[in-house]
């Protein structure tokens, strides 16, 4: 069997052009089984001139609409009592057409012509005043509640258009303060990282000119291998300083103090009640001694959960967990606030947690946030105890 076919589902050429042909076979059947009074060839000539027109009504709707009330104008003149089915149809589509593709201030003009140009006609018979008035009143109807749905189909395909471009532009700016905060998020830890490998050479330096002092005269072939490897060092220590300036923002002072690491975390969790929130704090395992780098990407990590739980649940109690078990896994969570919920207000994190998910991939954790079930947010994070960074 087959599926029958659904205009909608042709191409709008095809479509119009379909519609065009069946209305003129409704209005040939009208010319030939009706009596228009004007003969049967030139009755079907007229429903060809106000049917197959159609068939160009979205490319042309303003002469589509003209021909159309052109012969429905000679046929209210010529054959008054003819059969008016068909025609009212064409007319429906018609103004319909030229409500839908045409822009505003045209389509008014044509609406109020067409209006005008049936006004005239419908009263320039000879009837009675009443009677002309009241079918002026139902052409205008007739005419008037299709052009109006056309018109109001128009408003809306073009608001849907506007608010998908403005979803577009906000998905263009979201994916761009995105890249830009990954791309901040990696300068900075390559500002970070470098003070870490900086100090981790400084003392490389320091521990071998240590050792080739307390050499024997006699040890001087190993004195000179160990005066290589600390004039290595020294050089290692320079490039990475020229690195630093390139990698910091203009006017971006040098920071004094050494980059901060789970040893912080009391000083963390005084700024937090200081903001005014409860803090609790759990440390579920054995601790274990963390490289610079782990140490340093896990403050940050709880630095960025505390931050936003402040910023976007200003009064919730924060509960943070640091676990050792296998893994180093970080959890920072709120209680929420109800006036953001009921508000409405985004999901806390944005690009901060983009930024953090560039520094947990770099050693080979994993990040998840997201509103929790009982309410307030989550940041859940776990770094590897043991291996280098990806």
């Amino acid at each position: 069997m087959f599926a029958p076919m659904r205009l909608h589902a042709l191409r709008p050429d095809v479509a119009d052009a379909s519609l065009a042909l069946i209305l003129f076979g409704f209005a040939a059947v009208e010319a030939i089984a009706g009596d228009p009074g004007l003969g049967t060839a030139a009755a079907l000539a007229a429903a060809a001139a106000y049917t197959l027109p159609l068939a160009l009504r979205r490319r042309m709707p303003l002469a589509v609409g003209g021909v159309v009330l052109a012969t429905q104008v000679g046929l209210a003149t010529l054959a008054p009592d003819g059969n008016q089915v068909t025609i009212v149809a064409a007319t429906a589509l018609a103004v319909y057409s030229i409500g839908r593709h045409v822009p505003p201030r045209a389509s008014d003009a044509a609406f109020a012509v067409w209006a005008l140009v049936l006004a005239t006609a419908i009263t320039a018979d000879d009837q009675a005043p009443g009677s002309a008035v009241a079918e002026v009143i139902v052409a205008v109807l007739l005419v008037g509640l299709p052009w109006a749905t056309g018109r109001a189909l128009r408003n809306r395909a073009q608001r849907v258009a506007e608010l998908t471009d403005e979803a577009e532009e906000l998905r263009r700016d979201r994916d761009r303060r995105a890249g830009e905060a990954v791309a901040a998020e990696r300068a900075r830890l390559a500002r970070e990282l470098h003070d870490v490998v900086t100090h981790a050479i400084s003392v490389v330096a320091v521990q071998t000119q240590a050792v080739r002092l307390r050499l024997d005269p006699a040890q001087g072939r190993e004195a000179a291998d160990l005066r290589a490897v600390e004039s290595a060092a020294r050089d290692a220590m320079t490039e990475l300083r020229r690195l630093l300036g390139v990698l910091r923002s203009p006017g971006e002072a040098v920071p004094l103090a050494p980059q901060p690491g789970l040893d912080q975390l009391p000083r963390l969790v005084e700024r937090a009640e200081a903001a005014g929130s409860e803090v609790e704090v759990h440390i579920t395992g054995d601790p274990v001694a963390l490289s610079r780098g782990v140490d340093l990407a896990a403050y940050r990590v709880l630095q960025e959960g505390v931050t936003n739980a402040l910023r976007h649940a200003p009064g919730a109690a924060i509960a943070i967990t640091v676990g050792y078990a296998g893994a180093l896994t970080l959890q920072v969570s709120d209680t929420g606030n109800p006036t953001r919920a009921e508000s409405g207000a985004s999901t806390p994190g944005g690009v901060g947690l983009t930024g953090m998910r560039e520094r947990v991939a770099l050693y080979g954790g994993r990040l998840d946030a997201g509103a929790r079930p009982d309410g307030g947010f989550l940041l859940d994070v776990s770094l590897p105890l043991a291996g280098s960074a990806h």
